[in-house]
This record gives C-alpha cells, sequence and structure tokens, in this order.
C-alpha cells in the first residue's frame, strides 16, 4: 500500500466506530505467570461492525470521486493490492480492505470487566475488587463492560478518581488525599 506512494504527497483518512458490537477476549495461557496471555480482539465477531467501517470507506471514497480539488490535484486513491482478487470498489472489495486495515484507535475495555458477583462476565465488583481475591482492586480502562462514546482518558481519570474515594473509605477515612498531605506540610524556612 505504501510502496506505490513513496516519496509522493499523500494523506491517509482514517475512520473508526467508538461504540463496537464485537467483542474479543483476554485469557491467561497456562499456570506459568510469565507466559504471555492469548489476546483474541475479535474485530468482527459482529458482522455489523465491519459493514459500518464498509459504509464508511465507501463515503470517503464517494467524497473524494467527486471532489474537484482532490481532481485538480491530480491524487487518486491507492488501491489495495491484498484485495487484487476482488473487483475494485465492490462490498468484497470494501469488506477485503477492511479487514487488511483494521486496528485499534482507543485502548481496550471490558478485559476485567465490573459487575456484580453472580455475573460470570464480571471480573470485578462495584468497588473495584477482584472477586475472589483479597486487598486487590483494578483500577483502569478494562473494568468498563463497553467502550464510551469517547477517548478513554477522562473516564480513566473519574474511575482513578472514585478508586481513591472507595479505598479512603474502606480504610476508614485513615487515609488522607496526596493534596491534603501537601497542604497539611510546613512552609519551607528560607535561609
Amino acid at each position: 500500500m505504501i510502496k506505490p506512494i513513496l516519496g509522493k504527497d499523500g494523506h491517509m483518512d482514517m475512520i473508526g466506530i467508538t461504540t463496537p458490537k464485537s467483542r474479543g477476549y483476554v485469557r491467561i495461557s497456562g499456570t506459568d505467570p510469565r507466559l504471555p496471555p492469548t489476546i483474541e480482539p475479535a474485530f468482527f465477531s459482529d458482522p455489523t461492525d465491519l459493514d459500518r467501517l464498509v459504509d464508511g470507506i465507501k463515503q470517503i471514497h464517494t467524497f473524494y470521486k467527486n471532489s474537484q480539488t482532490y481532481k485538480n490535484l491530480g491524487h487518486h486513491i491507492t488501491e489495495l493490492f491484498l484485495c487484487k482478487d476482488f473487483e475494485t470498489n465492490s462490498d468484497d472489495y470494501f469488506k477485503c480492505y477492511v479487514k487488511q486495515l483494521t486496528l485499534s484507535f482507543w485502548g481496550f475495555v471490558g478485559t476485567s470487566k465490573m459487575g456484580a458477583k453472580d455475573d460470570p462476565s464480571a471480573v470485578t465488583d462495584t468497588r473495584l475488587k477482584v472477586i475472589g481475591v483479597d486487598n486487590l482492586r483494578v483500577v483502569d480502562a478494562s473494568i468498563m463492560p463497553t467502550h464510551p462514546n469517547a477517548h478513554l482518558i477522562p473516564t480513566v481519570f473519574a474511575i482513578a478518581e472514585k478508586a481513591a474515594e472507595m479505598i479512603i473509605q474502606d480504610a476508614g477515612g485513615k487515609l488522607k488525599r496526596m493534596s491534603q498531605k501537601c497542604k497539611d506540610l510546613p512552609e519551607p524556612k528560607s535561609t
């Protein structure tokens, strides 16, 4: 894909689905904790995700095909050689195109899903504690059961803030926030 345009000006459009329906998984690979986990994103386990991305690619192609500015600049859309067995711009071609170029925009969520203790797919409870394990919490995007319709960072910050409150509550209020501890420090003496 890149080789035919090396040394030339170009750009790449990216489309994405912020709320995918497909669900992958992360599993331990064995009893040895040093083994890497098995990670299966299963990007198109729900075919509607593929259909939505194909629709997005078609819209981009239609836009550029009808863009006079794009034509005046002499630009063209580079065909994907990995999909050469399909008629260019057919549904099968675009499905191949999407499957070959799909990657994750954001981070993954749901690998330590928060839920009720009787939910077999839940890893953490509503206080972010790992179900069945003492003194272990998960405080990151993995507790979200589904992907928010936005970037993950603001949501992760909110999770971290709430987790800090829970940890303080569970410690019987004996812990102080770092910001409060800093306020309680004496002013440095000048020399």
